[in-house]
């Protein structure tokens, strides 16, 4: 929750207004004048800035170090630095053009592409949420939504100082955007999409450990917010990503990308981990085109993993040796991540044609896994394979015990901080997936394919009704057929590897009880 501003007493309020009447008279010099003048002003203000600001400096340094160690050298990231704080001196100038003279001034520099993104994610019907970060000029972004023709609120923390709150509220105000103080966001958020609205949530800063999961954030875990993951599988709002670049010529660039796919694991838990992991990857490849554009001097990873607790985790997944394994599987794609040695897994699932003028039939729904090939968790699936065939119950219970060791393993690499090597999708009505950005390596890949086979409702007799409803175990109503493929593969840097799921290539086929809701 975020906290409430303060709220001064009379005199206070005055005191804060004339102390604020200076920099407003600065903001209107600033607002007038020259556009290449104001740009050049604003650079030197953020000169100043990086000389006199050395506690965000050296925030900013370090993590500029945390996020190109060993990509760039101490030079390159010290010019980064002092360009990061130049972009903000420049923001600064832009904000008083913004606030003191007419909005269309600002916005007529700005362009937008991919509005047809938006478009797409509008139709269907249940407002919009909008991945974005603290890049560019954040808050010119907000009022370019103007371009666009659809509705914007934002949820934002309110600031200590209830006089400058009401300020920087203003300024998001005159650009047409409704706020949503983080005290009341659930609420406000599902107000605003219920009425169609796009709601834009800032995903990069650090989250405590009661509202985030730790992600991988240039190979690094940070504490990350859960709270568009949970948003956007609650109320089923595709999350669109949106982004501001400013040019070498001082115009902006306001880019959307398409729909961001939801996870479809079937656990809750490890769709929100792995649909803000993705978002981790996408916010991290849009700061790695415009470095000097995003606000470094935030601690992005204050909040740390406690060291026991991942401990912990491996040990219960595999043990010492298993806890070993693991960094040796990890670490080579992390090093491959790190240099942006990245490539592409397509596949098609589908069912063999049963004659000789037949095609293939696609499986859609095919859920899909790509793991870092760790030989404890290989093992363990080898041993599940092996016994099921060895009795009826060991058959029944294959299938519920290759998702267990599949849950425990990828909770594992979270805890890890490895979350961003957990890559997951399903397949489409063409039985076809894609999945991008997959470090350089071996991987082994896990699909699974379940059909529910229903038995025809029992008549239960009118005297046995009320005696069933205290059953603690429910009655089976049907069964699910389960197949399992299990491919090992490696990818190189730049290319593209491909794979096919079909009837005839199962590594593993089981059955799971479906158990009835309630007693008809």
């Amino acid at each position: 929750m975020g906290r409430t501003a303060e709220r001064p007493s009379p005199v206070g309020r005055a005191l804060a207004w004339l102390l604020l009447a200076p920099p407003a008279l600065l903001g209107v010099m600033l607002a007038y004048l020259p556009w290449p003048v104001g740009l050049w002003v604003g650079r030197r203000l953020g000169d100043l800035a990086y000389w006199v600001l050395s506690g965000r400096r050296a925030v900013a340094r370090e993590n500029l170090e945390r996020a190109f160690a060993g990509q760039r050298s101490a030079a390159e990231l010290d010019r980064l630095c002092r360009e990061s704080f130049r972009h903000l001196g420049m923001t600064l100038v832009e904000a008083c053009t913004f606030f003191f003279r007419p909005p269309s001034v600002l916005l007529s520099r700005v362009d937008v592409e991919g509005v047809d993104h938006l478009k797409a994610a509008a139709a269907h019907g249940r407002g919009t949420l909008l991945l974005t970060a603290h890049l560019g000029n954040w808050e010119l972004l907000a009022a370019a939504h103007a371009h666009t023709g659809y509705p914007l609120s934002v949820v934002v923390r309110p600031l200590d100082s209830a006089v400058l709150d009401r300020v920087v509220t203003r300024f998001r105000e005159r650009g047409g955007v409704e706020v949503i103080p983080k005290r009341r966001a659930l609420r406000g958020v599902r107000e605003a999409l219920r009425r169609g609205r796009m709601v834009g949530i800032l995903l990069d800063q650090n989250a405590s450990r009661r509202e985030g999961v730790f992600v991988p954030f240039f190979g690094e875990p940070a504490s990350t917010s859960k709270s568009l993951a949970l948003l956007a599988l609650w109320s089923g709002a595709p999350v669109v990503p949106v982004f501001i670049q400013r040019d070498t010529a001082g115009s902006h660039r306001v880019t959307i990308e398409p729909a961001l796919p939801p996870p479809a694991t079937g656990d809750r838990e490890e769709d929100v981990a792995a649909f803000t992991a993705a978002f981790s990857r996408v916010v991290e490849s849009r700061i790695r085109r415009s470095p000097e554009q995003w606000f470094w001097m935030h601690r992005r990873w204050r909040t740390r993993p406690g060291v026991v607790a991942v401990a912990l985790a491996l040990l219960l997944w595999g043990g010492v040796a298993g806890a070993q394994e693991l960094g040796l599987a990890v670490a080579p794609l992390r090093a491959a991540a790190q240099r942006g040695e990245v490539a592409v897994l397509s596949g098609a699932a589908f069912v063999e044609p049963t004659t000789p003028r037949g095609g293939p039939a696609p499986l859609a729904g095919v859920a899909i896994a790509v793991l870092p090939p760790a030989r404890a968790f290989l093992g363990d699936l080898e041993t599940v394979k092996t016994h099921a065939r060895d009795s009826a119950a060991r058959y029944m219970q294959a299938a519920g015990e290759v998702r267990k060791i599949q849950g425990t393993y990828e909770q594992a690499l979270r805890q890890a901080g490895a979350g961003d090597l957990v890559f997951a999708t399903v397949t489409d009505a063409a039985g076809r997936f894609e999945l991008k950005g997959i470090p350089a390596g071996d991987w082994v890949l896990l699909g699974r394919h379940e059909v529910l086979h229903a038995r025809p409702p029992k008549k239960v007799p009118q005297q046995e009704r009320a005696s069933r409803l205290f059953l603690l175990e429910p009655p089976p109503s049907g069964y699910r057929a389960v197949i399992y493929w299990l491919m090992p593969f490696r990818v190189e840097a730049g290319g593209q590897a491909r794979v096919e799921l079909h009837d005839r290539n199962p590594w593993l086929t089981g059955v799971t009880e479906e158990k009835a809701q309630g007693v008809k």
